[in-house]
């Protein structure tokens, strides 16, 4: 599944910069420890998409509000 995401990543920027990643890091704060480690990998595979598909610093592709 996180290949799809990294995959995915790149189909649909935006949706992934606007709306899968803040819900991402809502689950960082989750109590239950399976979320919380998917949510790690889930963000770790689509910021590492994101950055080679921008070939820019992670601040500047998905911006300082997140």
């Amino acid at each position: 599944m996180l290949q799809s995401l990294f995959n995915l990543a790149v189909t649909d920027a935006h949706y992934m910069i606007n709306t899968v990643l803040p819900t991402l890091l809502d689950m960082l704060n989750s109590i239950d420890l399976n979320v919380r480690h998917g949510a790690v990998l889930a963000t770790a595979e689509i910021l590492e998409a994101l950055y080679n598909y921008f070939n820019d610093k992670i601040g500047c592709i998905i911006g300082k509000n997140i």
